[in-house]
């Protein structure tokens, strides 16, 4: 719930009471999420004006088993990318065979993220199976829904990952990594040549790099 910092040490409180000390923090909270922490003393300028306007981009994704092969049927390719609420259908390969589809994950973002997040899960699960099989006859009854993930509803992300709108780039990029104090900021969000895992992985070996020259 806070992080405070001097020029010796910083504190972390957690919601459940339990406190946290060290010689620095490295917080890799996504700025949906950072915004509602108290942080003293508070950030400034752009950084501060960064995690309170940059947004997030909504995203939740339906994990579907599949009980044929219906995309040898259609001879069509077994993922595919819609633009309904059924987005990206993406076949996962995550067996020793490396051509084998195990399951299939849908992404709806944005606007088809928010209604997805609107209904309950299983619900959701079966909206996204009848698009697809409006879409894609040889599925008609070959998919079964599993589990849904909304990352925009995750207290703890708040969306799948950062973006920015018009102007933020040239307003609010150069300092939105910043320092502050003995607190250091990394996360997907942060990164410069990368967005997703590899921008993560890309500002904490910079937060790395930067507490170990000191």
């Amino acid at each position: 719930t806070a992080i405070t910092t001097d020029n010796n040490r910083t504190e972390v409180r957690c919601a459940d009471g339990s406190v946290y000390e060290a010689m620095d923090v490295i917080c890799t909270l996504p700025f949906s999420v950072l915004k509602a922490i108290t942080i003293d003393p508070p950030l400034t300028g752009t950084q501060a004006q960064a995690v309170k306007s940059v947004p997030y981009q909504a995203m939740t994704q339906v994990y579907l088993a599949h009980k044929s092969e219906f995309w040898k049927e259609d001879g069509y390719a077994a993922s595919m990318y819609t633009d309904g609420v059924a987005g990206m259908v993406i076949a996962a390969r995550n067996g020793e065979d490396p051509d084998e589809v195990t399951s299939f994950t849908t992404w709806a973002m944005g606007p088809n993220g928010h209604r997805l997040d609107a209904l309950p899960d299983a619900d959701a699960g079966r909206y996204v199976i009848n698009e697809i099989e409006a879409l894609r006859p040889a599925a008609k009854g070959q998919l079964e829904f599993i589990e849904l993930k909304s990352w925009g509803t995750d207290p703890y992300a708040l969306g799948g990952w950062a973006y920015f709108r018009p102007g933020q780039v040239n307003e609010l990029a150069a300092g939105m990594s910043a320092a502050h104090g003995r607190i250091r900021f990394c996360g997907e969000h942060l990164g410069f040549k990368s967005r997703g895992m590899e921008a993560a992985m890309e500002s904490a070996e910079r937060v790395a790099r930067e507490i170990i020259a000191r």
